[in-house]
Formats: C-alpha cells, sequence, structure tokens
C-alpha cells in the first residue's frame, strides 16, 4: 500500500520528463512548470519582465544562449529555462 505510493512518488520527476506532449519550463528559482496547452514565450515572460526564455534544443558548449522570441509559440516536448539578463552568457 504506503510504500507503492511512495515509490511512485519517487518517479514523479523522472515522468513529468518524459510526458512529450507537454511543455516544459525551468523558472530561475529551479522549480519546473508544466504546460499542456500551447503558449506564446511572451505569456511566460510577462509575468517577470526582467527575464527572457532561451529552449534548451538551442543551447550548445561555446555559443551565446538564444532567446525564444515573445511571438514564438512554445513547442511541446520542448524544455525552457527562464533566465535573468545577466546570465546571459556569451558562452556556456
Amino acid at each position: 500500500g504506503n510504500t507503492r505510493s511512495e515509490h511512485r512518488s519517487d518517479r514523479g520527476a523522472a515522468d513529468i520528463i518524459k510526458q512529450p506532449s507537454t511543455i516544459k519550463i525551468v523558472q530561475v528559482d529551479g522549480k519546473l512548470q508544466v504546460l499542456k496547452q500551447p503558449i506564446q514565450a511572451r505569456n511566460i515572460t510577462s509575468q517577470d519582465p526582467n527575464c527572457f526564455l532561451c529552449s534548451l534544443e538551442s543551447m550548445s558548449i561555446g555559443n551565446s544562449v538564444q532567446r525564444v522570441p515573445d511571438e514564438e509559440e512554445l513547442q511541446p516536448a520542448q524544455i525552457y529555462f527562464l533566465w535573468f539578463p545577466y546570465f546571459n552568457l556569451e558562452a556556456i
């Protein structure tokens, strides 16, 4: 009984990451926001105008972090990061 539910909760984060039909946004504080419906980037960045979004897919070692345009629709099965401008590293 109780052990089984604990086991499921231990796997909860991994299960969320694997959900291909959801949009994942890693907040500045490290919390994961999971969205099931398409949304434009501006709907996320308008919550904190000091931040911008970048996608995990666009990040690579040695390249600058690319901002997701406000009008771009966030895509399911993608992971995005909310960054402060001073974290806009020239290269990661």
